[in-house]
């Protein structure tokens, strides 16, 4: 009998889960996908991921043995090691190249820290913060001119490039819709473009993009054609919320549960919808 897939954990606004995602991509692994919605604890799945996330925090995975593993990072290592027999290696065997890997690692750590603040800044502290990613930005892209080639370790795709891409991409969209920072403005960004369109060219990474697309453009304007089914869900759902009428509300929402939404979840929304009406 065919082993059961891990189940992985993830949660459409978050460039932590979005690491794994790309990871378990690239190593073709065979996962289930489980979204958690933070905003509805009383979803059937919401309860089951915080079984298994003692956290509470995407991204987790929960092994077919029911082994529970969190924390992106961490997650990160695991796929590339567990899986090592499958697709891209995300980490060198050895000598220098694996050294780079982990400097390059503790940056990008700081380089997060510094995006999460310039977004988060109030107009007192802005000009502070933005000087602070601008040099995060300069450091950034000097990384990508220490070897020739598209990624941060040259020709070599690597964790440093799923970690910190996420956020990349993140940013290109949102700080400049929400005037915290306008990354075209900076000198070095055409360096940071390419190096994040290469990445974002890459299968495994394409076939995540409508997760940080439609995040971001959820955000900041009409929800894209290729969010198909999301972009519908979330508009009829919160349009059953607003409605006066649940049943309105319903005849709205129609039949646009997203295929990956359990139907024990559905009926507990609808439930929800009941009970507020």
């Amino acid at each position: 009998m065919a082993t059961a897939p891990l189940e992985f954990f993830c949660a459409d606004f978050c460039p932590f889960a979005h690491r794994l995602w790309i990871a378990l991509e690239e190593k073709e692994v065979p996962y289930q996908y489980r979204e958690v919605n933070y905003c509805a604890s009383f979803l059937p799945s919401t309860q089951d991921f915080y079984s298994v996330s003692t956290t509470r925090t995407v991204p987790a995975v929960r092994l077919p043995d029911g082994t529970c593993l969190e924390d992106s990072l961490p997650l990160l290592f695991w796929v590339d090691a567990e899986y090592a027999g499958r697709g891209a290696a995300l980490v060198p065997a050895a000598g220098e190249a694996t050294y780079h890997v982990h400097r390059l690692l503790k940056r990008v750590g700081d380089w997060v820290s510094a995006y999460y603040r310039v977004l988060m800044a109030q107009a007192d502290a802005l000009d502070e913060r933005r000087a602070a990613f601008t040099a995060v930005l300069d450091e950034a892209a000097a990384e990508l001119g220490r070897a020739p080639g598209p990624y941060y370790l040259g020709e070599a795709y690597s964790l440093v490039d799923v970690a910190w891409y996420p956020f990349v991409e993140r940013a290109s969209q949102l700080l400049k819709h929400f005037d915290k920072y306008d990354l075209e403005a900076h000198p070095q960004w055409a360096v940071l473009r390419r190096w994040r369109d290469a990445v974002a060219a890459r299968p495994a990474v394409a076939a995540t993009l409508w997760q940080t697309r439609s995040e971001a453009s959820f955000a900041t304007q009409p929800l894209p054609e290729e969010c198909g089914d999301r972009a519908a869900y979330l508009r009829g759902f919160y349009a059953m919320y607003a409605a006066a009428d649940v049943a309105e509300g319903k005849k709205r929402l129609g039949a646009l549960r997203p295929p990956r939404m359990p139907q024990e979840d559905w009926d507990a929304a609808l439930a929800q919808a009941e009970a507020h009406k």
